[in-house]
């Protein structure tokens, strides 16, 4: 969505239509932000940043002026407009139309159902997820910058209940580097030519935690299918970056859009796996490579011609 969102500012921008959709869609790239926030998830905040960034070169490109701070601040200006529109619109909204959906597992009393109130304290509320999103934040600045000893947390005795548990103290699985690299440690030791069953997969994190997947796309997707196939991903994703990238492509707007769709799944599955093989997004990533292959035909054949 956040890709498609900056697709259209470029292109209502090239285009020079109306003030009123360049201010529609640099408003509605505000809203997606919001809803990315309330995510609290940090992979997507790190991908949606490096977006960010890219679309702000590629507006200068399009505007042919070298506003780049000035409109990082024009976007930051829209979030913050923004969001408390959208936590509005997804906190007081979905009482009129309530129909909760539960995922298998994930069923309790204490969430949000249909005979609750609208003002029902289940509901979140925009403190807990701005006391949230900070929480989720300074676990890694801590790690980084030192936080204080009286800090640690008593969970250490519950998460020594299960022998088979890798990860043995609190400590060790509150850090999410470590936590990173046992996973990828034990994915990487797995991998073969052939790739392994659902079954075959997955261990016992903490006692209270069970590691499903790899965390990671490339990972994965070369354990599912195996290294061969892992490896012909890779590098069919970095070909099509830099053929989106080329020079030649540079101010074109379909280009760009596709560039952006393309880096969403493959930054974003550099740290998760949310995406598996027949998944709308990786079907975008199908699409995008279209794009690459048949750009990659036209040069050669304008070569050719030349």
């Amino acid at each position: 969505m956040l890709a498609a969102v900056f697709g259209k500012i470029l292109y209502v921008t090239k285009e020079n239509k109306h003030k009123f959709w360049r201010v529609y869609y640099w408003l509605g790239a505000g809203v997606v932000y919001s809803f990315i926030f309330m995510t609290i998830g940090r992979t997507v905040w790190l991908v949606s940043f490096i977006l960010g960034l890219l679309f702000l070169g590629f507006y200068q490109g399009v505007k042919k002026k070298k506003h780049y701070f000035r409109n990082g601040l024009l976007l930051m200006l829209c979030i913050c407009m923004m969001f408390p529109v959208t936590f509005g619109m997804t906190r007081y909204l979905p009482p009129l139309f309530h129909h909760p959906v539960w995922f298998w597992g994930e069923w309790s009393e204490q969430k949000v159902h249909s005979w609750d109130l609208w003002n029902s304290e289940k509901y979140v509320d925009i403190n807990e997820i701005v006391e949230s999103a900070i929480g989720r934040t300074t676990v890694i600045t801590d790690k980084i910058f030192g936080a204080s000893p009286f800090v640690i947390m008593s969970y250490a005795a519950e998460l020594t209940r299960e022998e088979r548990a890798v990860l043995k103290t609190y400590e060790e699985y509150s850090n999410p580097f470590i936590v990173r690299k046992t996973i990828y440690n034990y994915y990487l030791h797995h991998l073969n030519f052939f790739g392994h069953p659902q079954s075959e997969q997955g261990f016992q994190l903490v006692a209270d935690y069970w590691i499903g997947h790899a965390h990671n796309i490339y990972l994965q997707y070369s354990t599912d299918f195996g290294i061969c196939m892992g490896a012909c991903f890779v590098l069919l994703a970095l070909w099509s970056i830099v053929r989106l990238a080329m020079k030649e492509q540079r101010g074109n707007i379909e280009s760009d859009t596709y560039l952006l769709l393309l880096l969403i799944p493959l930054l974003f599955g550099m740290l998760e796996y949310s995406w598996g093989s027949g998944a709308i997004t990786i079907i975008l990533v199908f699409f995008a490579w279209k794009r690459a292959m048949v750009m990659d035909i036209k040069m050669s054949e304008k070569r050719m011609l030349g």
